[in-house]
Formats: structure tokens, sequence, C-alpha cells
């Protein structure tokens, strides 16, 4: 007797724990409790740096893989259609003369400059991104500099190889409409959730990561539908669809997705730190201990 009223008990008390749960997320206290963390990070400045870099990425991007066509001699009319698919009409024309003038003046030292360039600019993009995810997480940096540079140059060759393989898919396969746009939506979601994974300074499980991974997809999928309503709704004549219009708008969404990609970095957090504290990688991180092996750093 005394034992089932125990476990009366239990149950009430679970039940009571579960509503009070459930009535903090009608009050919207987590959220609430977010935008404090929001408000009290840097994820403005990180994401407008971030969004520096990528547009500061463009031009040597551009001139490296018109380049890198010539010179194995690949087809240029798919960069064509991918252009006015995503463009305004008035961008994507412009564009594409000038895709072909760079392809027509192409040479193997631009080709090499270019390569250079972008992966410069592509790394110190990446190594914004991981201390914005640091920040996010309200963990340190890692303790070297070069070790934070070699870390973001070796995410970055990972994830292009990622990109490269989907891109590979996709084109292997033939997907198009319903099935192409559903792999890239797939493709995105693991795509945050491997940044969130790896990117931060902090120890984390792969079910840890999705909410944030979530998030940082739904914010993609939505910023994509906005800009196409922008695209289709401004008049013909208008500013906006000139290459400075065009360059504003794009500035504008992309920095906001990654505004909202280091947000989800912070409902991570708050997740995490309702079942306990954040821990640190450290010196225990794996990275770490591969170069320490190859006697790269103490």
């Amino acid at each position: 007797m005394n034992d089932g009223k125990k476990y009366i008990r239990w149950v009430w008390k679970g039940g009571r724990v579960m509503i009070d749960r459930v009535l903090d997320l009608l009050k919207y206290q987590w959220l609430i409790e977010l935008k404090d963390r929001v408000k009290a990070s840097h994820v403005w400045q990180y994401s407008t740096f971030i969004t520096y870099y990528m547009l500061f990425t463009l031009f040597p991007l551009i001139v490296g893989v018109m380049n890198a066509v010539k010179f194995h001699q690949l087809n240029l009319d798919r960069f064509f259609e991918l252009s006015r698919l995503v463009l305004p009409e008035q961008i994507a024309e412009r564009l594409v003369v000038d895709f072909q003038v760079i392809y027509d003046n192409s040479t193997f030292g631009i080709y090499l400059i270019a390569f250079i360039s972008s992966v410069w600019t592509i790394s110190m993009m990446m190594n914004s991104l991981i201390m914005g995810l640091n920040d996010a997480y309200g963990v340190p940096s890692r303790r070297h500099i070069i070790v934070t540079r070699l870390y973001a140059f070796v995410f970055l060759l990972v994830l292009l190889g990622w990109f490269g393989a989907v891109g590979m898919v996709i084109y292997v396969c033939q997907l198009t409409g319903i099935l192409r746009g559903i792999i890239l939506l797939l493709a995105t979601f693991f795509t945050w959730c491997f940044l969130y994974r790896f990117g931060p300074n902090a120890h984390q499980s792969w079910r840890q990561v999705i909410p944030g991974a979530l998030l940082a997809t739904g914010s993609i999928f939505i910023a994509s539908i906005i800009y196409l309503l922008v695209l289709a709704y401004i008049p013909p004549g208008s500013i906006l669809v000139t290459l400075l219009g065009g360059f504003l708008i794009i500035l504008s969404v992309l920095q906001k997705v990654n505004m909202m990609v280091l947000i989800g970095g912070m409902l991570n957090a708050y997740l995490i730190e309702q079942q306990g504290e954040i821990e640190v990688k450290g010196d225990n991180s794996r990275f770490i201990k591969l170069l320490q092996t190859l006697s790269i750093i103490d």
C-alpha cells in the first residue's frame, strides 16, 4: 500500500514538473532568455565580419573558377544557367558578359593568384565563423592562434569536399525540380549539424546540435523565399535590379542568415545549459592532439 502511495506521489510530482515546463514554454520564457543572450553577445558584429569576408571572396573566387573552367576545359554554359537562375535578369546578363571576358583572358598565373587569394579569404571567413560560434556558446577560443587558423583551414577543406560530393551527386544523377530541392535542403541541414558539432570549442553530441541546425536550415529556406519574392515583385526599371541594388539585397540577406546561424549556436548552448554546464574541449581536442603528435605545437 505504501509503495502504491509513493508511486502516485512520484507520478504526481513528475506530472507537475512537466506541466511547469509546458507553462514555461507557453510563456516563452526560454525565448526571452535567448533574446537576452543575443543582446549581450557579439552576434551582430561576427555576422557582419563573416558576410564581409564572403563578399570579399567573390571576385577572386569567380576569377579562379573561370580560369579553372578554361584550364580543365569544362563547359561554361552551366555557370551561365546558374547565374540566370539565382540572380535578377540585368545582373545575370552583366555577369555572363564578365564571366566570358575573364574566361577569354584566362592564364595559369591568374588562376594561381586567384586560387591563393580565395583560399586566404575563405579561411579568414571560416576563422570568423568559428570565433563567432565560440562567442555564441560562451566558450573561449583555442589557446594558439595558429591552432585556430589551421583548424579553420582544415574545416574549410572538409566543407569543400562535402559540397563537391553533393554537387557531384546532383550532377551525375541528373536531379531536377522537387527532388533536387529536397537533397539540397537535407545537405544544408547536415552541413549545419557538422558545423555546430565540430566548429565551436565545446564538447557536444550529434543530438544536441539538431535544434540549431533546424533553425539555421529554416532561416536559409525562409531567406531564399524572401529573396525570390523580392526579385519577382521588383519593377524592371527599379534601381534595386541594378548591380549596386542587387549587391545590397544579397548583402542584407547574407548578413541576416549568418546572424541566424550564430543564434542557432546560442540555442544549442542554451539547451545544453539546461542539462548542465558546457564542457570546453581545450587541450583535449583531437585536433590539438594531432598537432602535438606532428610536433606543430607544444
